[in-house]
């Protein structure tokens, strides 16, 4: 029987294994590391995603199961272990795609994860392919018992499937420690979509060193991850459609986000990436300065801790692509440079700043080219406001600034150029009643 240390989680005695082993060699394991008897099941979501599988707690003698009849592959005793492996799955060679495990007592995953799909015929020496959906759902409704999965192989495998990995770990609330990711270079569409999503124990998160991504690739993956307090780096220069869309949202213990080098964007590429991170005092540079649309659409939403915006480099803001960017960050009091900003485009900055604790706008007044609603909603509610630099406009067009200044302060300065001054009307989507404009 293997070494294994009893540790308190929740108040709980449960079990850990401490040993160095070579898990790459091993089949996938679940050991129980509760504290009483523990029986393991694996269940399907429907008959069309039945799977035929093998299971054996000696490693010798193996019994084959199907997952739509629910069994019970063991009852293990504290410390014991069940070994699982499927020879294709039967018509095709994923495991995953809503089979998944659950305990009675806390367990812990290690071994091959290859050996669900590949059977025997796993950690070969070299790469595999791994199957579409091979591991969606895995743990996803383990009812909160999955405790660990850091002895968990996944490194014959370079390439994450389209929807390989997608929901694997959703909702194992009780998960403190996730599996090495290194081998990764590439994740595929879907990939790694929610796959810590809701592991509210997570404290550490995985390395992620792909450098080839795919649409919604990491989507949502630590979306309400609340202990998780350090970001994984983000190496990637090039970014695919939403590839990091709400991926920490609503981690709250996060205080400092990871850099963001890449410097080709796409549509989606950071929306709502820190929404919800009401802990995040350190924002990224965003390096880009070429944006696409709706590629920083709520990206930091509500997150309440922010005092102070990133750098922010792009000369023309595309469609949505600064949309509720800040929405909500309440001690938000300093404003990015946007001296060199000289278009705005559809929608490219409402709600910017709304709910903000901002007292001087950025300065506008470089701006020439503004889009149907561009700035709409963008300093409303900010009642802290006193100063504001308009946008040159020569002709004011309320469309343009739709509601702009809606439920600001009663009074202040708004700085215009001569022209554009003459043409401000008096109200929301101008210049509020009580304000006072005045010549740049």
């Amino acid at each position: 029987m293997q070494e294994v240390t009893a540790i308190k989680h929740n108040g709980n005695t449960i079990w850990e294994k401490t040993e160095p082993i070579d898990y790459a060699s091993k089949y996938f394991t679940i050991t129980n590391v509760g504290s009483t008897t523990n029986t393991i099941q694996i269940h399907c979501t429907g008959a069309t995603a039945s799977k035929t599988y093998s299971y054996s707690t000696d490693g010798e003698t193996w019994t084959d199961v199907i997952s739509r009849t629910t069994p019970t592959i063991a009852t293990l005793a504290v410390g014991e272990s069940v070994m699982v492996k499927s020879n294709g799955a039967n018509a095709d060679s994923r495991f995953g795609y809503w089979n998944y495990f659950t305990g009675t007592d806390y367990f812990e995953a290690s071994g091959n994860i290859a050996s669900l799909c590949f059977g025997d015929n796993f950690n070969t020496g070299s790469y595999l392919t791994m199957p579409d959906y091979a591991y969606k759902g895995l743990f996803s409704t383990s009812n909160g018992k999955l405790f660990s999965s850091r002895n968990l192989y996944f490194g014959d495998y370079e390439t994450v499937s389209q929807h390989g990995l997608d929901d694997a770990f959703y909702g194992c609330t009780s998960l403190t420690t996730a599996p090495d990711l290194s081998s990764f270079t590439s994740i595929g569409s879907y990939g790694c979509n929610a796959m810590f999503m809701d592991c509210q124990a997570l404290i550490s998160a995985p390395s992620l060193t792909a450098t080839s991504l795919a649409d919604n690739c990491y989507s949502n993956m630590f979306r309400n991850c609340t202990s998780l307090t350090i970001a994984p780096a983000l190496p990637v220069t090039t970014l695919a459609t939403y590839c990091y869309n709400s991926m920490f949202k609503d981690c709250t213990s996060l205080t400092t986000a990871p850099a963001l080098p890449a410097t080709i964007l796409a549509n989606g590429c950071y929306y709502a990436m820190f929404e919800g991170c009401s802990s995040l005092v350190s924002p990224p540079t965003i390096s880009a300065t070429i944006l696409a649309q709706s590629c920083c659409a709520e990206m930091f939403d509500t997150c309440t801790s922010l005092t102070t915006p990133p750098a922010l480099l792009a000369t023309t803001i595309e469609k949505q692509s600064y949309e509720n960017m800040f929405y909500g960050c309440s001690s938000l009091v300093h404003v990015p440079d946007f001296r060199h900003v000289t278009t705005v485009k559809n929608k490219g900055m409402s709600y910017m700043f709304k709910r903000t604790a901002i007292t001087t706008s950025p300065v506008l007044s470089n701006i020439v080219n503004v889009e149907s609603r561009g700035m709409e909603y963008m300093f409303n509610e900010c009642y802290s406001l006193k100063t504001v630099y308009a946008p040159s406009l020569g002709t004011w067009d309320t469309d343009k600034t739709y509601k702009w200044m809606m439920n600001t302060t009663f009074d202040g300065t708004m700085y215009a150029d001569s022209v554009t001054a003459q043409t401000i009307p008096i109200g929301e989507s101008g210049v509020p009643s009580g304000w006072t404009v005045t010549n740049i």
